[in-house]
């Protein structure tokens, strides 16, 4: 669990699966010289509480546009389909290609968390005040 605040802001809680851990780090590990990306899964609750319950592996590389979009609708209609509405696309993971390499998530990473976060604002459920 990790409890993200900054000045000014409304301390956040997030909290992971073992399931979404478990799932990101075999996918970096299957592919030991790629960048990976991915979709998380999960949903929001009064608190304010993130709880990450699932996540999507994605692609190899640099993500394209027509690739990603395509990736979300899948991901968001196979949610529909299998849990009521209840968790939705809350985020996205991304690892580099080498062990140790701090770098910050690159420009290709932020645009599709913006994408995300724009989604989550036009939802039916709309972005809770806590998480923007």
């Amino acid at each position: 669990m990790a409890d993200l605040s900054g000045a000014g802001s409304q301390q956040q809680t997030v909290s992971t699966s073992k399931l979404a851990l478990t799932k990101m780090i075999l996918h970096a590990l299957q592919n030991p010289t790629c960048q990976v990306h991915g979709i998380l899964v999960g949903k929001f609750t009064e608190g304010p509480f993130l709880t990450i319950e699932d996540a999507i592996p994605a692609f190899h590389s640099a993500p394209t546009k027509p690739i990603l979009d395509m990736a979300l609708q899948i991901s968001q209609a196979h949610l529909q389909g299998t849990n009521n509405g209840e968790s939705r696309v809350v985020g996205w993971y991304t690892a580099n290609e080498r062990w140790g390499d701090d770098e910050r998530p690159g420009q290709a990473a932020l645009r599709v968390i913006g994408g995300i976060a724009s989604q989550l604002d036009s939802s039916e459920f709309g972005l809770p005040a806590h998480a923007e």
